[in-house]
């Protein structure tokens, strides 16, 4: 399980965490992941304000209410994900 911080934009950590099946609860719209995590499909996204939304999901984990999605979460990163193609989109953002 992958739990993410508030700040930062290139999560390099959820991208590896999901790329080795983990099952992954991590911020709405923070980050690199929010592109690749697709609530209840592939992960498990809460809103950054809301914390009883991180707490409800981790309860629900730990008591295996909620599906583990890592095998959906591997397969979004393989099939979506690349650093070349991060490494290209940031230098966009940069020169502009």
């Amino acid at each position: 399980m992958q739990l993410y911080q508030v700040f930062g934009w290139f999560s390099i950590v959820e991208v590896e965490a999901m790329a080795y099946g983990c099952s992954i609860i991590a911020t709405k719209n923070v980050g690199v992941h929010s592109a690749l995590i697709t609530h209840c499909k592939n992960g498990y996204g809460f809103e950054v304000e809301i914390s009883t939304e991180l707490e409800r999901a981790i309860e629900k984990s730990i008591i295996h209410k909620i599906l583990l999605l890592g095998t959906r979460a591997r397969d979004e990163v393989l099939e979506n994900w690349s650093a070349k193609k991060e490494t290209n989109n940031s230098t966009t953002i940069y020169k502009s």
